[in-house]
């Protein structure tokens, strides 16, 4: 007597113990995206279009090799979120 096994259930069996891995990885990429935008609402950029928000980005990319530029940034950016104002 052979015994056929359902390929469905065979895959859905081997993918069991990759699931807490996937959703974890997956949590954390929907937690940063959300966290990226939050920091867009914040800085009240909300109303931008894309192109120009990305446009802003890449120009702030740009300017990463100051170091000088980066402790302004973070300075400014820590003082916004203790004020509660950012």
């Amino acid at each position: 007597m052979r015994v056929k096994f359902s390929t469905r259930i065979d895959t859905r069996d081997r993918l069991t113990g990759l699931k807490p891995k996937f959703f974890i990885s997956i949590r954390k990429a929907f937690r940063k995206l959300i966290e990226l935008g939050g920091l867009v609402s914040k800085a009240q950029l909300e109303d931008w279009n894309a192109s120009t928000l990305l446009g802003a980005l890449l120009f702030l990319k740009e300017r990463e090799s100051d170091s000088q530029l980066l402790d302004e940034w973070t300075y400014k950016g820590g003082g916004a979120f203790n004020e509660g104002n950012a």
